[in-house]
């Protein structure tokens, strides 16, 4: 977290505060992802799930991530 290693590559869903990952709202901080593929497949969630824990286990689901922590190519 926050070392500049891509853990996985994601599409921006929503940027929206009010948009929700598994029914919590993003909130100012966070974006709304869709995780495509897991580079660093046991990367911990900021916000897990009891369906998902890390990053590979959210391929093709929608997780939240802070928006500080996604950049683009």
């Amino acid at each position: 977290m926050g070392s500049g290693k891509v853990v996985g590559e994601v599409k921006i869903a929503s940027k929206d505060p009010m948009s929700k990952v598994h029914h919590i709202p993003l909130g100012l901080d966070y974006w709304k992802i869709a995780v495509t593929r897991a580079i660093v497949k046991d990367t911990l969630l900021i916000r897990p799930t009891s369906e998902f824990q890390i990053l590979d286990h959210a391929i093709r689901s929608f997780i939240a991530r802070p928006k500080n922590y996604v950049i683009f190519d």
